[in-house]
C-alpha cells in the first residue's frame, strides 16, 4: 500500500521558540569568534527513531567586514 506522511511545525509557537533560540546560540558563537552577522541561514528537520522526534539542524556561514570567519 501507499502511505503518505506531513508534518505541519512550521507554524507552531514551539518551533519558532526552537528556531530563534538556535539564531541566538549562532549568532552568540558567532560573535565570539569576531563575527559581525549570520548570513545564508537554513533549517533542516530529520525524523530520529519515533515518528512524533525529530531533530531540528541550523546552518549558517559567520561573517565580519573582512570576509568569512
Amino acid at each position: 500500500g501507499l502511505t503518505s506522511e506531513a508534518i505541519e511545525v512550521e507554524a507552531t509557537d514551539l518551533y519558532a521558540e526552537a528556531i530563534e533560540s538556535l539564531k541566538r546560540e549562532m549568532r552568540l558563537r558567532a560573535f565570539h569568534k569576531g563575527a559581525s552577522a549570520i548570513i545564508l541561514f537554513s533549517v533542516s528537520m530529520v525524523r530520529l527513531s519515533l515518528p512524533t522526534h525529530y531533530k531540528i539542524f541550523a546552518v549558517g556561514t559567520a561573517i565580519n567586514r573582512i570576509g568569512i570567519v
